[in-house]
């Protein structure tokens, strides 16, 4: 598989499927607004987390705030190396 195919979405993003606790695009912009962190980052992050939903069941109502840093944690460690 190269690298175009494992990055490509194949299937369309329902935003009305998703489904976040109140006050979750707050934390979102607040966090990206502190860390600075680049567009790439936080591509690479949702990329992170969307493999991870089709692997594991969804995270509790409440706990997507920790998936999404540790989704920055991992691509800004990726990229920074």
């Amino acid at each position: 598989m190269t690298a175009a195919a494992d990055l490509a979405i194949t299937q369309p993003f329902d935003a009305l499927s998703v489904r976040v606790s109140d006050g979750f695009s707050s934390f979102v912009s607040h966090i990206l607004h502190l860390t600075k962190v680049s567009h790439s980052v936080v591509l690479l992050s949702l990329l992170y987390i969307r493999r991870m939903s089709k692997i594991y069941p969804p995270p509790p109502m409440g706990s997507e705030k920790v998936t999404f840093i540790i989704g920055l944690m991992l691509g800004n460690k990726f990229l920074d190396e």
